[in-house]
């Protein structure tokens, strides 16, 4: 009777057990007959015990699980070989109303005294799918926001390295380096960091983390090109429970543009400020040249030709063309640049320059050699959209530059080749000469205001010549040369 009892008890708990269990629980047959069907798996596919208990398991499956399934348990019952058995597997089930899901199946045998049993646990995964596509979608979208943000997003530990845990792919623009080669530390990112000492840097933003504030600081960093950069971090602290400052989380942008922006918008408002002293110092000085020029004549008709005096005469002369020289300079140095545009051969405009400079290169031994053939064998187009004045300045000044720093024979060669500039047509005209060539100080300055290497000259010639060049949307730049000096300019087709 106990023993019954016992039985009873057993199957009670066992009975308790399946129906309160969360996952589907179905035993079948060898024959594939479904002999059990728990409370979850009603839940789960939408049927009854009734409905379902007598037929074949394979009505819960899509197809072509549904037409393989007796093929798997015949395989297995004449084979041995498991395939499924005591494997867990993600399979589709289908409910009573033809909705197809995913699930995770394990399978087990059991093995009675007169026949075997295979029992299914399921369990349902399409929230776990959704959750899980949700994520995959989140981090798709998170990585394309990082890859194509204009800078780096990063974590680093604050260490005496500024090591990174993560940084964005954004840092290949940034510094030249990949993210791999930043995270292992080759090079360190205090590595980079120039005219700004680490540890003082790195003094400055723990004192800003320490008192739980965020930070922003601008310093420069050595690009692997070897260009210096300008950029813009800004962080804040993550902390653990204890409040302990454990790491920083941050972003790192480029503002090496927006630095230069600023300086021309500086320099802009300098020579607008400079334009209107320099009106008001010519209107005043025009008369005063004029008195000047003028007693200038009178003596040389007073005084005779070979004497001292005349020599004294001619001086004061070239003074005042000296003078008169540096305010039209200084002039046009500091006057906004209005262009007046047309199609406009290059050719034409240089030969223009050249004549225009016949008086200097008279008593010179003056070469030039002009090449205007494209790699094909054929003839660059030479016409663009310029101001042929403003064009004609910039060439003319390149040869008076030629010419002073050149001793004869002075040979200079002009090449015109097709070019893009933004990924726009463009030409590109590149000037060489046989001079002494540039320093690296006369290379990095050369385009400055009223810098100069000559006896005379006020330094404006190739600032205005770079400012013309500009206006037009192009560029001026030095460029190697194993010998003299050599420029390239590339100006838009227009």
């Amino acid at each position: 009777m106990k023993a019954n009892e016992r039985l009873l008890e057993s199957e009670r708990k066992l009975r308790c057990v399946l129906d309160t269990a969360v996952d589907a629980i179905i035993t079948i047959s060898e024959r594939g007959l479904i002999e059990s069907f728990n409370p979850a798996a009603q839940r789960i596919f939408g049927y009854t015990a009734d409905e379902v208990i007598g037929n074949n398991v394979r009505m819960l499956m899509p197809q072509p699980y549904r037409s393989e399934h007796d093929q798997y348990i015949g395989n297995y019952l004449t084979t041995g070989l498991k395939k499924i058995i005591g494997i867990g597997r993600e399979v589709q089930g289908q409910r009573k109303c033809g909705a197809i899901f995913p699930m995770d199946l394990a399978v087990s045998e059991v093995q009675l005294p007169d026949r075997r049993l295979f029992t299914g646990i399921i369990r349902d995964i399409t929230d776990r799918k959704l959750v899980n596509a949700a994520i995959f979608e989140s981090d798709r979208r998170l990585t394309t926001l990082l890859k194509n943000l204009p800078g780096a997003a990063y974590r680093r530990t604050f260490d005496d390295r500024w090591a990174f845990e993560f940084i964005s792919d954004g840092c290949q623009d940034l510094c030249g380096y990949s993210a791999d080669e930043l995270v292992s530390g080759e090079p360190a990112w205090c590595d980079l960091i120039v005219g700004t000492d680490c540890d003082e840097l790195r003094d400055v933003v723990l004192g800003r983390l320490e008192r739980g504030l965020s930070f922003q600081c601008v310093y420069k960093i050595l690009h692997r090109s070897g260009d210096i950069c300008r950029v813009l971090e800004q962080g804040v602290g993550v902390y653990s429970d204890s409040g302990e400052l454990v790491a920083i989380e941050g972003f790192i942008s480029d503002t090496t543009e927006l630095h230069k922006t600023r300086e021309q918008l500086v320099q802009s408002e300098r020579l607008a400020a400079m334009g209107e002293m320099l009106s008001g110092i010519a209107h005043e000085s025009r008369n005063a040249l004029q008195r000047i020029q003028a007693s200038v004549d009178m003596l040389g008709f007073e005084i005779d030709k070979d004497s001292e005096a005349a020599g004294d005469v001619a001086r004061i002369a070239r003074a005042r063309e000296d003078l008169q020289r540096l305010f039209e300079e200084l002039r046009n140095f500091a006057a906004p640049i209005h262009l007046e545009t047309s199609n406009s051969d290059l050719a034409a405009i240089w030969r223009q320059a050249w004549n225009s400079l016949e008086t200097s290169i008279a008593m010179r031994d003056v070469q030039v050699d002009l090449d205007a053939t494209s790699p094909d064998g054929g003839e660059v187009d030479l016409v663009c959209r310029v101001d042929g004045f403003r064009i004609e300045q910039v060439f003319r000044n390149l040869m008076e530059n030629s010419l002073a720093a050149c001793c004869d024979p002075v040979r200079v060669s002009i090449a015109f080749r097709q070019a893009k500039l933004m990924g726009e047509p463009a030409i590109s005209v590149t000037f060489k000469d046989n001079g002494p060539g540039l320093s690296e100080e006369q290379q990095r300055r050369i385009f400055e205001a009223f810098y100069t290497t000559k006896t005379k000259g006020t330094g404006l010639g190739m600032a205005i010549a770079h400012r013309v060049v500009d206006a037009h949307g192009g560029t001026m730049a030095v460029i190697e040369s194993k010998s003299g000096a050599a420029f390239e300019i590339v100006l838009p087709r227009g």
